[in-house]
């Protein structure tokens, strides 16, 4: 039997947006929340499963669920796990300033979006000394849960960013091989978000990533629903977004500043992608603000 969701038992009305759940995890059926929640498996081994697909888990696991993914737990032998949950938008949580690393890129987007073709090969899997650090971080979260607001909630919070950035940097240090096919996307998510200034065309990351054309797109559209460069054009608006709100950067200079070197191309493209033209746009967000 499904559940709709569970975010009403587990966060009551007026608690924080971050929480600590370490249990031992019996088998429970299909359920889902809509809060992100980051699983630590510190003991034992199970069956984790979704709708279509199932995955063993053993002791120093590491892997994300997403919001609204419907999961559960079978065939549980001492099963030990601890649940960082948390919705990160209310907790504050800047991570777009992570779009950059493919690691991360890896742990809370691809794999989640993959784990059917990949068959959860690729999850990370912490050594002991690896597990003992995350296990550390995540005393500190719950500690600072439970002192006293609003201090105790923004420590907490930035022992959740530690948290995440270490798994994140752990991710892109995976030797094992089954790694490899989405650690190359996850480079080329991360080039992709460092380089978007630069004139970058698909034969450009046919050649830079060793990837056939039509892997790459195949791949792009399974985890974004579009294409390379229809991707690197939404992180390009993306960004000129961001300088249009600030009242003294031109919009010839967002153009530029965004990787467009055709102003009227640009202004097509913004009006096409978010309804408005960037003049448009910018006295929206002056009234706005």
């Amino acid at each position: 039997m499904k559940i709709k969701n569970i975010e009403s038992k587990v966060f009551q009305p007026g608690e924080t947006a971050i929480k600590i759940h370490s249990l031992v995890q019996t088998p429970i059926n299909l359920h889902c929340h809509k809060f992100d929640e980051l699983v630590i498996v510190a003991k034992g081994k199970g069956v984790h499963f979704t709708e279509k697909e199932e995955y063993q888990i053993n002791v120093g696991d590491v892997f994300f669920i997403k919001p609204g993914e419907y999961h559960g737990y079978r065939d549980t032998d001492k099963l030990e796990i601890i649940n960082v949950l948390y919705f990160s938008e209310k907790a504050g949580l800047p991570l777009k300033n992570l779009k950059g690393s493919a690691g991360y890129r890896v742990l809370f987007e691809l794999e989640p979006a993959m784990r059917k073709k990949e068959g959860f090969k690729s999850k990370l899997n912490l050594s002991l000394d690896e597990l003992m650090k995350a296990e550390s971080i995540v005393k500190k979260i719950n500690e600072e849960l439970k002192s006293d607001p609003p201090c105790g909630f923004f420590l907490a919070a930035s022992y959740l960013m530690q948290l995440i950035a270490v798994l994140s940097r752990l991710y892109e240090k995976i030797p094992d091989t089954h790694s490899l096919p989405l650690m190359r996307l996850g480079n080329l998510l991360s080039y992709l978000e460092n380089n978007y200034r630069k004139k970058i065309s698909l034969d450009d990351l046919v050649k830079r990533f060793h990837i056939s054309k039509s892997t790459l797109i195949r791949a792009f559209r399974k985890i974004s629903g579009t294409t390379p460069l229809d991707y690197l054009l939404k992180i390009r608006i993306a960004k000129a977004s961001e300088l249009l709100k600030n009242p003294d950067v031109n919009i010839t200079e967002a153009a530029l500043s965004s990787g467009f070197s055709d102003t009227n191309y640009f202004s097509r493209q913004f009006k096409k992608n978010t309804g408005m033209s960037p003049r448009d746009f910018r006295k929206l967000y002056a009234k706005v603000s």
